[in-house]
C-alpha cells in the first residue's frame, strides 16, 4: 500500500506531478492544493503511481513469463486430458463391439444346429419368444472447468526447466509409388497436398486421415508446387507451362505459357496477386495473376534458382541458388537489395519469419543459417545435421524452426535460445519436405522412404501405427465408412486393417509378385492389381469374387484377326481369335519363359524366342513347328520378313542371326555389337537388318551382301527398340536415355530427336504409312509422335499410373493398348479408346455392368 507523504498514515491515492510525484491521500490533497495556491505555483494532481526497482521489475518479468508458460502448459494438458477421454470412449466402443461380435457368433452357431442339448433349449425358446432391441448407445454429458487455478508462494530467483519436446509420428499416409518430393499445407490445416516422383499430386484429408483424391496424374515436372492463400488454387509446372488447378471444383482452370524453362521453385504472394518462378536458366520470372501476364524478369544469380520465398507483407522476395548465394529483392522497385554470402554449398530451401524480420536457409553445407531480412547480415548458424538440409519450416509464433535433411532426421531448433531442441528419427530416407500447421499443433514431413509422417507437436505421443508389411507399401485405400483400410505392398501381400479396433484383420497372399495398386470400389469390394493378377475381393463373403491372370500381348496380326499373349514368366503362348473374341489355342514347346513373338504377314507362322536360347516357328495351317538353335543366351527379339523367307533374331550373346525359313537353316551370323542385342528389325524389301544394343549403337546390316553397312551413334544409353519405316528410308530407335531418334538410311545421318518421355523407352512401333511412331515407356505412358511435324500427337496413360503392358500399331493406323485384362483400340483421328476384346468374361461383365470400373480398366488419352 502507498503511504501518504504528508500525514504518514492514510493510503495514498493521488500524486502531485509538480512536486516530484509526491504521494498524498485524499484529505491531504486539499491542503496541498491550498499550499500551491498560496505559493502561486501550478498544481498537477494525478493517480498515484510508483516505479519498481530494477530488481523487482526483473522479478515481475520472470513471473509473467512463468505464468504464460503455465497457461500454455494448461492448454496442452487440456488437449491431453481430452485425448484420454477419447481413448476411454474408444476402448468402451472396442469392448462393446467385441461383446456384440461374441453374441453374433453365438447366434450363428445356434443357426447351424439341427438339434439342441437340454441347456440350450431355454435359450432357443427365449430367442423365439422375444425380440432383441438395444438401447441407444448414448454417452453421458461431460462438463467441467479447465481454467481453475490457485496461486502459491514462489521463491524468487529459482529457474524453470523448460520441457523438451518429444515429437513422435502418429500417422502414416501412404499411396505414392515413388519418392515424395514436397508438401504444401492448406491455410485452414484441413488438407495437405503432396507431390512425388511417381508423377502425381495427391490431396490428403487431415481430419479423416485418408487420401482425398489424386488431383494430377500426368507425370508433371515434380520440382515444386504452390497453393494460393485462400486454398482455392494449386499451381504446378508442366512441360513449358505453369498449370492452375481449381481445388474446389477439382479441375484444371487455365495455364500460363511463357519463355521460362525447367522451373525448379515457385512461391505465391499472400494476396494471390503475383507468382514468382525460379528457373534452371538462373532467372526469376514474376507473373501477374490478375492481368495474366509476365511482369518482369529478375537476373543476378549465375546458376539454377532452387528456392523462393515472398515476405508476408509482399515487400521482399528472397531467392536461393546453386551458386551458393541468397539474394534479397525489393518487389515494388523490382531490384536487388542485398546479397547474403556465407553458405559453402547450394541453397535448397528458404523460409521467412512471420514478422518479416529474418530469413532461414538450408544448404548442401549441412547448416541452417538465419539472416537479417533488412540488412542481409548473418545472425545465427545452426549446426547438427550430417548431410544436406533439404527443407525448412517455421512455427507461426516464430519460436521454432524445423529442418529436414538427407541424414533421415527432422530437427527442431529454438529460434530465440539459438539451440537444438530435439531430433526426430523414424524416416528411413532423406526428409526432403516439412510443413507446420498454422496453429502449431502438428508438423508434416515427406521422405524418400515414400511415407508422409504427421508429427503431433502438442501431445508428444504415438497415436496410431499399422505394422505388418515387410517391403515398400505401394498403395493404400480406406473404405467409405472409414472402418477398413486396405494396403498393397511389394512384399506380395494385401492387408486389411480394422481402423476401429486398431488391428490387422487379414492378410491375403494370393498375389505372386508386388502389388501395384489397390482400389476401393464401393459395395464392400476392393480391387488389387499386380504384374501377375487382377483380384476382386468381397469383404462381405470374405473371399475372392474375381481372380484373373494378366496377359502380355506379344503380337497382333497385320489384319487384326489374331493376337498372341503370354502370362508372366510362363513358357506357353495363347492364340486369340479377335473376330470370334475367344482363345483358339495354346502353344507349348519352350522350356523357359518367352521373351518375344512375331506373326507373319499372311498369318501362316508364329515365331517365338525364349530364355531357353531357342527359336520356335509354328505353322498354324499344317500344325507343325520348327526349332532353330544357334544362340548361346536369351533371345530378346525375333522378326519375320514379309515374304516369309527370313527370320532375324537378336540375343543376349551379342549376335544377330538370320535364319532361312524355307531351307530351315541358319543363313548368316552378324557379329559387331559389343554387348546384348535387345531389338532387331528387317526392311520390307529384305535389303537391311537393323539391331539395337546395350553398347548404345544402332547397326544397319546389309542382308544381300552379308556385311555391316552403317553404325549410327548418338544414344547415350541402352537401345531397347528399333524399327524401319515401310518405305525403307528411315530407322527409328528408342533408348534408356528417354529419347526417340530417327536416322536417315540414305544420307546415313541422324534426322531428328524426339523428347518427352520421363523414363526409359521400352518399345516403339510405326504406322503403316510411316507418318507416326508410337512409344511405350517406364513412365507408364504410350506417346504417339507425328514424324512429319515432329510434334507429340497424343499421350495415353492408365488411371493412378498403373503400367500399360503393351501396345501395337496395325495397318489401319490403329493403336492397340492392353493393361493385361484385354485389348483396347483407338485411332489417331478420333482419339477414343474402346475395348476390342476381354480375356475373361467376368472382367467384361464388371466393365459393362458398373461404369466405375471404366476408369481403372480402360486407359485414358491425355
Amino acid at each position: 500500500m502507498f503511504k501518504c507523504s504528508l500525514c504518514k498514515k492514510n493510503k495514498a491515492t493521488r500524486q502531485c506531478n509538480s512536486c516530484n510525484e509526491m504521494l498524498i491521500c485524499r484529505p491531504c490533497s486539499y491542503e496541498h492544493i491550498e499550499y500551491h495556491e498560496s505559493q502561486r505555483t501550478d498544481c498537477h494532481l494525478g493517480n498515484a503511481k510508483i516505479k519498481l526497482s530494477d530488481e523487482k521489475n526483473k522479478l515481475l518479468k520472470i513471473r509473467i513469463q512463468e505464468s504464460i508458460f503455465s497457461i500454455e502448459k494448461q492448454k496442452r494438458d487440456i488437449i491431453l486430458e481430452s485425448k484420454k477421454i477419447v481413448i476411454q470412449v474408444r476402448n468402451l466402443a472396442k469392448n462393446s463391439l467385441r461383446m456384440l461380435d461374441t453374441m453374433i457368433n453365438e447366434y450363428k452357431k445356434i443357426l447351424t444346429m439341427g438339434q439342441f442339448e437340454e441347456q440350450l433349449i431355454e435359450k432357443v425358446d427365449e430367442i423365439i419368444k422375444n425380440e432383441l432391441i438395444f438401447e441407444c448407445p448414448s454417452i453421458n454429458f461431460i462438463e467441467g472447468d479447465f481454467t481453475k487455478n490457485k496461486k502459491i508462494p514462489k521463491s524468487y530467483g529459482k529457474k524453470i526447466n523448460e520441457e523438451t519436446l518429444r515429437l513422435n509420428y502418429n500417422l502414416h499416409i501412404q499411396g505414392h509409388t515413388d519418392s515424395i518430393l514436397g508438401l504444401t499445407l492448406s491455410g485452414e490445416n484441413d488438407f495437405l497436398l503432396s507431390y512425388s516422383e511417381d508423377g502425381t499430386i495427391r490431396k490428403w484429408n487431415l481430419f479423416e486421415k485418408k487420401q482425398d483424391s489424386i488431383l494430377v496424374s500426368e507425370n508433371f515436372d515434380a520440382s515444386c508446387i504452390g497453393i494460393s492463400s485462400n486454398d482455392n488454387f494449386l499451381y504446378y509446372p508442366y512441360e513449358d507451362t505453369i498449370k492452375i488447378f481449381n481445388l474446389l471444383e477439382k479441375k484444371e482452370e487455365l495455364f500460363i505459357q511463357s519463355s521460362f524453362s525447367n522451373i525448379q521453385s515457385l512461391d505465391i504472394s499472400l494476396d494471390n496477386t503475383f507468382l514468382a518462378l525460379g528457373s534452371e536458366d538462373s532467372n526469376i520470372y514474376i507473373y501477374n495473376l490478375l492481368e495474366n501476364n509476365q511482369e518482369t524478369i529478375l537476373q543476378a544469380h549465375t546458376d539454377t534458382v532452387l528456392a523462393l520465398k515472398i515476405s508476408y507483407d509482399n515487400q521482399y522476395l528472397v531467392s536461393g541458388s546453386h551458386d551458393y548465394s541468397i539474394i534479397i529483392w525489393k518487389i515494388p522497385e523490382k531490384k536487388q537489395n542485398f546479397i547474403c554470402s556465407g553458405h559453402t554449398g547450394a541453397v535448397w530451401t528458404i523460409s521467412i519469419t512471420n514478422d518479416n524480420n529474418f530469413i532461414v536457409s538450408g544448404s548442401n553445407d549441412h547448416t541452417i543459417r538465419i539472416w537479417n531480412l533488412h540488412n542481409g547480415l548473418i545472425e545465427t548458424i545452426f549446426e547438427g545435421h550430417n548431410d544436406i538440409v533439404w527443407s525448412i519450416a517455421i512455427t507461426n509464433d516464430n519460436n521454432y524452426i524445423l529442418s529436414g535433411s538427407e541424414d533421415n532426421t527432422l530437427r527442431v531448433w529454438n529460434f530465440y535460445n539459438k539451440q537444438q531442441e530435439a531430433v526426430f528419427e523414424g524416416h528411413t530416407g532423406a526428409v526432403n519436405c516439412v510443413v507446420v500447421s498454422k496453429n502449431g499443433y502438428f508438423a508434416v514431413s515427406g521422405s524418400y522412404d515414400r511415407t508422409i509422417r504427421v508429427w503431433n507437436l502438442i501431445e508428444m505421443c504415438l497415436e496410431d501405427i499399422f505394422c505388418g508389411h515387410i517391403d515398400v507399401i505401394s498403395n493404400a485405400v480406406i473404405s467409405k465408412d472409414n472402418n477398413i483400410v486396405v494396403s498393397g505392398s511389394d512384399d506380395k501381400t494385401v492387408r486389411v486393417w480394422n481402423v476401429c479396433e486398431e488391428r490387422q484383420e487379414t492378410v491375403i497372399y494370393n498375389h505372386g509378385c508386388e502389388v501395384k495398386t489397390v482400389i476401393m470400389t464401393g459395395c464392400n469390394q476392393c480391387v488389387t492389381i499386380s504384374d501377375e493378377k487382377f483380384i476382386l475381393w468381397d469383404f462381405v463373403d470374405q473371399g475372392i469374387a474375381v481372380e484373373e491372370f494378366l496377359y502380355s500381348v506379344r503380337a497382333i496380326s497385320f489384319n487384326v484377326a489374331y493376337c498372341v499373349t503370354t502370362l508372366n514368366d510362363h513358357n506357353a503362348m495363347q492364340v486369340w481369335d479377335l473376330k470370334e473374341k475367344r482363345q483358339s489355342s495354346v502353344l507349348y514347346g519352350h522350356t523357359s519363359d518367352i521373351k518375344t513373338v512375331s506373326i507373319s504377314f499372311d498369318n501362316q507362322f508364329i515365331v517365338s524366342g525364349s530364355s531357353d536360347k531357342t527359336i520356335l516357328v509354328w505353322c498354324l495351317a499344317e500344325d507343325y513347328k520348327i526349332i532353330f538353335k544357334g544362340h548361346t543366351d536369351t533371345i530378346w527379339s525375333v522378326v519375320i520378313s514379309k515374304d516369309n523367307h527370313f527370320i532375324v533374331s537378336g540375343s543376349e550373346d551379342t549376335n544377330v542371326i538370320v535364319w532361312n525359313l524355307k531351307e530351315k537353316e541358319q543363313e548368316f551370323l552378324f557379329q559387331g555389337h559389343k554387348d546384348k542385342v535387345w531389338s532387331v528389325a528387317i526392311s520390307d524389301n529384305n535389303y537391311f537388318v537393323v539391331s539395337g544394343s546395350d553398347d548404345k549403337n544402332v547397326i544397319v546390316w546389309n542382308l544381300l551382301k552379308k556385311r555391316e553397312e552403317i553404325i549410327f551413334k548418338g544414344h547415350n544409353e541402352t537401345i531397347w527398340s528399333v524399327a524401319i519405316t515401310h518405305d525403307n528410308k528411315y530407322v527409328v530407335s528408342g533408348s534408356e536415355d528417354k529419347t526417340i531418334r530417327v536416322w536417315n538410311l540414305i544420307k546415313r545421318q541422324q534426322e531428328v530427336v524426339l523428347e518427352g518421355h520421363e523414363e526409359r523407352i521400352w518399345n516403339i512401333s510405326l504406322s503403316s504409312d510411316s507418318e507416326y511412331v508410337a512409344s511405350r515407356s517406364s513412365d507408364k505412358t504410350v506417346k504417339v509422335w507425328n514424324l512429319t511435324s515432329r510434334e507429340l500427337e497424343m499421350s495415353i496413360r492408365n488411371e493412378d499410373n498403373i503400367p500399360i503392358k503393351s501396345f501395337i500399331f496395325n495397318n489401319t493406323n490403329s493403336i492397340y493398348i492392353t493393361t493385361g485384362l484385354g485389348i483396347a483400340s483407338t485411332t489417331i483421328a478420333d482419339k477414343n479408346l474402346t475395348y476390342k476384346i476381354f480375356f475373361n468374361q467376368e472382367i467384361e461383365n464388371l466393365f459393362n455392368d458398373n461404369p466405375c470400373y471404366h476408369n481403372w480398366l480402360l486407359p485414358r488419352i491425355l
